[in-house]
């Protein structure tokens, strides 16, 4: 978690935007653009803002990552079948190379502790462990999360770090607003410095 004050960076955000009367983007407009922001600095750098909590597997191979989970970082360690009780650790690898070294490794017999654990390169919200889980066995689990919603009086959820990314979506979003005052070159120019706060290289999303 953050120290700085969402009012803060509202106020901030209405200096950049010229606007400290908030007359043309009121101040829950630009709360709401800072709670978005935070979202959006957490799916481009997933590290940002994680949890790390006990997490009981699904029956299988694949599994999938908890609800309001953006993607799962890493698995720790097995917690047994009560979830506290630290047993072997996990160790982290890719499904090519599993699929190389033990091609038949979907159907091998299932286990209540994991050996391997898999990202899914193509979905972030799904996972794969090796061997395959009984559906009974606990794994401490750390994975990425979508920030709660603060209010104006409240610290940001994800470090301070990442002042400046946020104060960039929230101007961006207020000169993508249909209105007079925006600027869609401005917009651009507030997105593209997001972008390269947080390492994405992509064209200006549609408002």
């Amino acid at each position: 978690m953050g120290t700085i004050v969402a009012q803060r960076l509202i106020d901030q955000a209405s200096i950049i935007l010229q606007d400290q009367s908030n007359t043309r983007w009121t101040q829950p407009e630009l709360l709401g653009w800072l709670n978005e922001a935070q979202t959006q600095v957490v799916n481009a750098v997933p590290q940002a803002y994680t949890k790390t909590e006990p997490q009981k597997l699904a029956q299988g191979v694949l599994q999938r990552a908890p609800a309001g989970a953006i993607t799962v970082l890493d698995l720790a360690y097995n917690l047994g079948i009560n979830g506290a009780t630290p047993g072997k650790r996990i160790r982290a690898t890719s499904r090519d190379y599993l699929d190389q070294s033990r091609a038949r490794w979907p159907a091998d017999k299932a286990q209540l502790e994991v050996v391997h654990f898999m990202p899914d390169p193509h979905i972030r919200e799904q996972f794969w462990v090796w061997p395959a889980n009984t559906g009974t066995g606990f794994v401490l689990m750390t994975y990425s999360a979508v920030p709660p919603d603060i209010a104006a009086g409240q610290p940001i959820s994800i470090p301070d770090t990442y002042r400046g990314a946020l104060l960039n979506w929230v101007c961006f979003r207020a000169h993508s607003k249909d209105t007079e005052a925006a600027s869609d070159s401005k917009a651009g120019s507030f997105y593209q410095a997001f972008a390269a706060d947080v390492g994405l290289q992509q064209a200006k999303p549609e408002a």
